[in-house]
């Protein structure tokens, strides 16, 4: 989790991205696998 807050501050995603990866969280204990993918494929563009 402190990635994706270091993430956040770098500006990689924005507030709806860590919307979904919390509900994640909270829902299933864990990031989701299609999120984890979206993840990459944002943090190799950037």
């Amino acid at each position: 989790m402190e990635n994706v807050c270091i993430w956040l501050a770098e500006n990689k995603f924005d507030k709806t991205f860590l919307k979904r990866i919390v509900t994640d969280i909270i829902e299933n204990t864990e990031i989701t696998a299609e999120t984890k993918l979206e993840l990459i494929d944002i943090l190799f563009k950037n």
